[in-house]
């Protein structure tokens, strides 16, 4: 039963580096994630769209979580990020990277 979730938001580096980034993402970043946190479950990929977009892509990835509340699940990623392999993606600015950890708040 998921327990918490994590949201990240990130957009590649810029527009020619989009395919290296979901490489970097699928194949480096997801498995060092759940490396770190055993108790993902799950991870779900999206590309944003909107209308009037006038930035780079943006990407949203869904971690579920299992026995961890998101407080520790925040705590367990934030002591592994300094081993992460650095991607091709924007860390500063208003197209940086955004975590966002969320409790489960019950069944529908």
């Amino acid at each position: 039963m998921t327990t918490s979730v994590f949201i990240a938001e990130a957009s590649p580096a810029s527009p020619d580096r989009e395919d290296e980034f979901n490489d970097w993402y699928t194949t480096t970043h997801i498995p060092e994630v759940r490396s770190a946190i055993p108790e993902v479950t799950a991870v779900s990929r999206y590309r944003t769209w909107k209308a009037d977009q006038d930035g780079p892509a943006r990407y949203i990835a869904v971690y579920e979580v299992d026995g961890l509340s998101a407080a520790e699940a925040a705590a367990k990623l934030g002591a592994a990020v300094p081993t992460f392999t650095a991607g091709p993606m924007i860390t500063e600015g208003e197209h940086a990277s955004v975590l966002t950890f969320a409790d489960s708040a019950g069944a529908n």
